[in-house]
């Protein structure tokens, strides 16, 4: 779309396991990124869904945002693991849905 992203971490879902393929663990297999890989595997065994969004099934923990989204001191938000996050995050179109602002901003005009 030519849109540049605003880092403002509209489109970081709330459960990090949902968008992860088989390409992602076989990444961090071979980084030996084996902090992502239990990461993952906690949030497959224990995450569930209800009406109101996903959340731990050992803790209640509601999960409100990616875990690894970070907010930056003048507003940004960041993946701290941008180098190696899911295929899908990196390859996100700005402005090509309606979790991006921009994509809201295009909608209301």
């Amino acid at each position: 779309m030519g849109d540049d992203c605003r880092q403002c971490g509209a489109c970081c879902g709330p459960f990090f396991g949902l968008y992860v393929d088989p390409e992602d663990e076989e990444r961090w297999r071979q980084e030996g990124r084996q902090d992502l890989l239990d990461r993952l595997e906690q949030e497959r065994e224990c995450v569930r869904w209800d009406d109101t969004g996903p959340f731990d099934c050992l803790t209640g923990e509601r999960f409100m945002q990616c875990i690894f989204r970070e907010t930056q001191p003048d507003g940004r938000v960041l993946c701290s693991i941008h180098g190696t996050k899911p295929k899908i995050c990196l390859e996100y179109p700005p402005g090509s849905s309606n979790l991006c602002a921009i994509f809201r901003e295009k909608k209301e005009k």
